[in-house]
């Protein structure tokens, strides 16, 4: 064979390799978990109440807490009885319908303050990456930084919101004159974006005045310049760049570990080598298997972490706040989804407490065909049981599912398979079930914080 023919012939078969491979990968990564359960076809609207029946239950505390029409004015008596609820739970789900409404962020907030004067919480988690909680918890507990710019500096939207800022704010004065060890802390669970946990390990490394191989030192600076979004890197620089130096810098935290902790602490020194750890971890996940299965084992991840948190700083009880997805005991769409509450639920069992939140209508602020939009929500569908609990007629209320789940008033609603309301980050209206979830209430949740309307948070940014 001539030798232009050997060439051309060996150059058709890497092209044909190499398109093969991408393909197969390209494939593999966009797959989609089918759900398993279809959406329910039952009109809560159309569903009888008995008006009487209402007004007792509603009555009972021990079922039902209502909440003042104005979510502003509520007041940490009226939280007094979700006390009894939890009980001695060391670990709450706080869940969010939507990345973006204002109601559910200022509900959540009075939650959390209850939580905090009342039952003595101690630690908050975030649906936020490690390294951007590191700072903003340097200002919940030293009042280091400004919390608007550390809100941007985190790069997702789904906190850039003046009710973070409340918080926070909350947060700081709530520790001033506190001893450290009584301290509430924020701590993030996520490695999404690793630019400020890029920048975090660098910082560290200048404090104990390590200097760890160029390459290694190279790749970390790239990150902290670029790495905004995980989604955002060529997966080939993390597969032959990003992933290897991660591992290396494992191995020079162990190698090293003496001296760091002499120019640090070991607190110190164990918290970055876990933002390291966990970096490496997800550097693997996202490119060496599927978009879905990256998303399902983040809520693996996130349970280690908060596990990790509570052995390390032992404060109790913990309040994680994400979306209802994620803090659910149980999913019931995806037989393969995971997620953290359901960890915490098969592990922890009694000290576990999760509340999903739901809402009848209003706005939400979503990314909507790429773009970060204030979206006026059409009426909510028959075959969500929003409409059964907007006809009890009260704007705010939690509702006990444990308690209440055997009453005739709510039984079918609580235990039968409904749908609910579920936008997340993006709003997708073009996409059968997208934005509404198939739910069992008594499975997945033991409360219900429910708000009536719904509008959009403003972008402090």
């Amino acid at each position: 064979m001539k030798k232009w023919k050997k060439i051309l012939l060996i150059t058709i078969t890497t092209i044909i390799v190499v398109v093969v491979g991408l393909g197969l990968f390209l494939n593999n990564w966009m797959a989609v978990e089918n759900s398993e359960v279809p959406l329910p076809t039952f009109n809560w609207q159309a569903k009888k109440i008995d008006s009487i029946a209402v007004k007792t239950f509603t009555k009972d505390t021990s079922q039902f807490i209502s909440l003042n029409n104005s979510v502003e004015s509520i007041t940490k008596n009226d939280l007094k009885q979700l006390g009894n609820w939890i009980g001695n739970a060391k670990f709450i789900g706080l869940g969010e319908v939507t990345h973006g409404s204002k109601e559910n962020f200022l509900l959540k907030n009075k939650l959390v303050e209850y939580l905090v004067e009342n039952k003595g919480a101690k630690a908050i988690v975030l649906e936020a990456g490690i390294g951007d909680c590191y700072k903003l918890n340097q200002y919940v507990t030293k009042g280091i930084g400004d919390p608007k710019q550390l809100l941007i500096d985190i790069a997702i939207f789904t906190m850039r919101y003046k009710e973070y800022i409340d918080l926070l704010d909350y947060l700081k004065k709530h520790n001033e004159n506190l001893p450290e060890n009584e301290k509430v802390m924020i701590f993030g669970y996520d490695v999404q974006t690793p630019q400020n946990s890029a920048k975090l390990i660098l910082n560290y490394l200048n404090t104990c005045q390590s200097n760890p191989d160029e390459d290694i030192k190279v790749s970390f600076e790239k990150l902290a310049k670029d790495g905004r979004s995980m989604q955002g890197l060529n997966p080939f620089s993390v597969w032959f760049e990003y992933e290897k130096q991660t591992e290396k810098m494992i191995a020079f935290f162990n190698s090293n570990q003496k001296m760091m902790i002499s120019k640090s602490s070991q607190q110190d020194f164990d918290f970055h080598k876990r933002v390291v750890e966990q970096m490496s971890k997800t550097w693997s996940l996202f490119y060496s298997s599927s978009a879905m299965k990256a998303f399902y084992k983040r809520d693996e991840f996130a349970y280690e972490n908060i596990l990790w948190l509570s052995n390390t700083q032992n404060k109790f009880p913990i309040i994680l706040l994400a979306h209802n997805a994620h803090i659910q005991r149980k999913d019931i769409l995806y037989k393969d989804f995971t997620p953290t509450g359901a960890f915490f639920s098969k592990n922890k069992k009694d000290d576990y407490f999760s509340i999903g939140s739901v809402f009848y209508e209003g706005e939400v602020r979503a990314e909507y065909n790429g773009k970060l939009e204030d979206i006026k929500l059409p009426q909510v569908k028959t075959i969500c049981a929003e409409n059964y609990f907007n006809r009890f007629g009260y704007e705010n209320f939690l509702l006990n599912v444990k308690t209440s789940k055997e009453n005739n008033l709510l039984k079918s609603v609580l235990t039968d398979t409904v749908a609910i309301r579920s936008i997340g980050a993006s709003y997708q209206p073009n996409v059968l079930g997208r934005n509404e979830r198939v739910t069992i209430f008594d499975q997945q949740y033991d409360a219900i914080l429910f708000f009536r309307k719904s509008t959009a948070p403003k972008d402090i940014k």
